[in-house]
């Protein structure tokens, strides 16, 4: 799906976060986000994840202080094409939030929107 189909915006936001397999499995993994919208978020990771496969997402230091958990869902899951190594092979992963506590979704529109609004100026003033 192209950015232009997306049905909410995404906002570069480059942070850690922790991944665990819904499913029992006690395997952690360690990502680094590209992008954030109101809907979900993009992770570089370095192994496939099936898509519909249910994780549950901690980012940390994000609601007041408060990590954001919740469940999502992967809807994408493809090579990254801007990856340089050919040794190891990292994947783009889209992920749908499920399930977000509704204080943490307030908090998560006015965070995304505040994030679109700061590129927003930074690109103005790079023009």
């Amino acid at each position: 799906m192209s950015s232009d189909n997306r049905k909410f915006a995404r906002a570069n936001y480059p942070c850690s976060i922790t991944v665990w397999h819904d499913d029992g499995a006690s395997e952690v993994i360690m990502a680094n986000t590209a992008n954030i919208s109101i809907g979900g978020l993009c992770v570089y990771l370095n192994q496939v994840i099936a898509l519909g496969k249910r994780l549950e997402i901690r980012i940390d230091n994000f609601f007041e202080g408060s990590p954001l958990t919740c469940v999502g869902q992967v809807v994408r899951c493809k090579e990254d094409p801007a990856q340089t190594s050919p040794r190891q092979k990292f994947y783009e992963v889209g992920v749908e939030f499920k399930d977000i506590p509704d204080n943490q979704k307030s908090y998560l529109v006015g965070f995304v929107q505040r994030l679109l609004e700061l590129e927003a100026r930074k690109n103005a003033r790079s023009s």
